[in-house]
């Protein structure tokens, strides 16, 4: 797997940014990170937000200055990293049905092969990014041999 930077850097390429935004644009990372001691990608949305700030209160920087950063973070977060995202929803959806899939395999649960349809959220109720993920499943299961249908058991609780 390539560096964030390596990607970054493809990515503006791909997308046909000159060459001196792409090296602003990585400088400007270069300084979040360094501001924070940390990798791009392990930064917070609300560190973010601070780090934006401080560039406007603290640093006194011009809006055309801090449009640049404001910039290379989007572009960051919202292209190169999105990509990840994608990788990280579809293994949060899979592990979702293998799990349950394997649970209903119990027989103490069903004993056979149910079916489940996942459904991934991204936002709460509220806004706030939340993923996570619904399961349909059907009320039974096909038995191993495939040759008979075995009703979920009775919850007890």
């Amino acid at each position: 797997m390539k560096n964030i930077r390596q990607q970054m850097f493809e990515d503006m390429k791909l997308r046909g940014l000159a060459p001196g935004t792409q090296a602003t644009y990585l400088e400007a990372i270069k300084v979040l990170a360094r501001h924070y001691n940390r990798r791009p990608d392990e930064i917070t949305q609300e560190q973010v937000r601070d780090f934006l700030l401080y560039l406007i209160e603290s640093k006194g920087y011009a809006k055309s200055t801090y449009k640049v950063y404001l910039y290379a973070i989007k572009f960051l977060y919202e292209k190169t990293l999105g990509r990840h995202q994608q990788e990280a929803y579809g293994l949060l959806i899979k592990s979702a049905a293998d799990s349950v899939i394997k649970l209903a395999a119990d027989p103490h649960y069903v004993g056979g092969q149910v079916g489940v349809m996942a459904v991934l959220h991204t936002w709460g109720s509220n806004l706030s990014y939340h993923p996570h993920v619904h399961c349909l499943v059907t009320g039974g299961g096909l038995s191993p041999d495939g040759q008979a249908w075995m009703p979920a058991r009775p919850c007890s609780g």
